[in-house]
């Protein structure tokens, strides 16, 4: 039970000098972090917080938000990290929607006990180990509710698909309010590697600190392929790309420099990863891969795929204070819809509630997106509906070129080699710059844009 309750803890016994977080100008061991979780614990306990109350803070980058996390997990009290990029005026309602007992300033561990809030703990479930914001791209954001072994079992079937070792180093590249982010340390800290926290460029950062893992959506891995000259960065054993499909493009141009690429597909209700691919198998057909353990996929016959296991979350944070975990027969329906190939590999079409309807026929733009990534020269692609008097919506195509320049009639007649014509985009618009600190374009601010463009 020592190995599920706390593997910080067992390595700090196990492997007490082997590096835990490499920082800028620290290295903590895992005795060293063992020893910090334990004082951190004994002072947040001083200042009032029992078991199963909720702490907020925002995640910075830092070995400080770690520690905080993995010290209420010893408390069994719940972190809810919250983004750095939130604005300042949304943060009380952000809060409120927690209803958090308390908000502690990450640098100082100042403790603000929040009015309102109940200063007793009333979950009548396990305690939790996380409140986490999904991004809300296509609505309100919601608020998902983990277990410490919903955490354990992603990490442990991720760790062991991929074989990570203690003499492995991790580079946190993804924010610690995110379900990526946190896996991405419990992973480290089941197995005894090392999360390296970096404020210089992912290139940089690789190289200086030795890293073999790294995580990164499509956006970063497109970033760090355009920032190599060289064709290999010689640790960097793998690469794990998700949260939005692989540009072909992009892929290509990492294996030329020698990248290990292991496609995966994952959500926050999932606890981060559910399938994933492999490096040799992507070469024949890029897809999800397959499910990793401790986890099931299935399709259902409106294909949308569904899933359950040891990593499914506890449920989503309501207002009125209730946990809702929403099943259908025992599993839970992702709103993403998908098929299997021959080989039983996932591939995943997209969400159904990016699905519009243009003449009678539905439109899954992640479709056409990826026939415009499968374009030499294409980038990145996102497409969104917007209005016409004929056919109620048409699809319209933000893209990014890398020495092209595609006319839209020419893109047009790419396409309708591989899509019906009700498919074919009848405009086409430059991809928008990402905005700084952001890691991926997001759907509704480009619906917002074509409005605003219409109007």
């Amino acid at each position: 039970m020592l190995e599920l309750l706390c593997p910080i803890k067992k390595n700090a016994l196990e492997r007490p000098f082997k590096p835990a977080i490499i920082t800028d100008d620290t290295i903590y061991t895992y005795q060293m972090l063992d020893q910090k979780l334990d004082e951190m614990v004994t002072l947040l306990k001083q200042k009032g917080i029992q078991s199963k109350q909720r702490v907020a803070f925002l995640a910075k980058p830092t070995a400080q938000t770690l520690f905080l996390i993995f010290a209420l997990s010893r408390m069994q009290a719940a972190a809810c990290p919250i983004s750095v990029r939130l604005p300042k005026e949304a943060l009380p309602e952000m809060l409120d929607r927690l209803q958090a007992s308390f908000y502690i300033d990450i640098d100082t561990l100042a403790l603000t006990y929040l009015e309102g809030a109940s200063n007793q703990p009333f979950f009548d479930k396990s305690p939790l180990f996380t409140l986490l914001s999904t991004s809300g791209s296509t609505s309100l954001a919601k608020i998902v509710a983990h277990s410490f072994e919903n955490f354990y079992y992603s990490a442990l079937g991720s760790n062991l698909s991929l074989g990570l070792q203690p003499k492995h180093r991790w580079l946190l590249s993804l924010p610690l309010n995110h379900v990526g982010g946190i896996a991405l340390a419990f992973r480290c800290f089941l197995n005894g590697a090392a999360v390296v926290l970096s404020p210089i460029p992912l290139k940089e950062s690789i190289r200086l600190y030795e890293v073999t893992h790294l995580s990164l959506v499509p956006t970063q891995l497109y970033r760090l392929v355009q920032d190599l000259q060289e064709t290999s960065l010689p640790s960097l054993e793998v690469i794990l790309v998700g949260g939005a499909p692989i540009p072909q493009e992009v892929f290509n141009k990492a294996l030329k420099k020698g990248l290990k690429i292991f496609a995966t597909y994952g959500m926050t209700e999932m606890s981060a990863q559910i399938t994933m691919d492999d490096p040799e198998s992507s070469l024949k057909e890029l897809t999800s891969g397959i499910p990793l353990p401790f986890r099931q996929v299935k399709i259902n016959g409106e294909g949308e795929i569904l899933v359950r296991g040891k990593t499914l979350f506890q449920g989503y944070w309501t207002a009125d204070k209730k946990l809702e975990l929403p099943l259908e027969d025992g599993w839970f329906a992702t709103q993403d819809t998908g098929h299997w190939t021959e080989d039983g590999k996932l591939i995943v079409k997209g969400r159904k509630d990016n699905m519009f309807i243009s003449g009678g026929e539905n439109i899954y733009p992640e479709v056409i997106e990826k026939e415009l990534c499968d374009l030499p020269g294409i980038i990145q692609a996102m497409v969104v509906p917007i209005e016409d008097p004929e056919f109620g919506h048409r699809p319209l195509a933000f893209i990014q070129q890398e020495n092209t320049s595609y006319t839209l009639e020419q893109l047009r007649e790419s396409l309708r080699k591989k899509l019906p014509g009700f498919c074919l985009p009848i405009k086409i618009l430059p991809m928008p710059e990402i905005p700084l600190g952001e890691l991926k374009i997001n759907r509704k601010k480009l619906l917002e844009h074509v409005v605003n463009l219409v109007n």
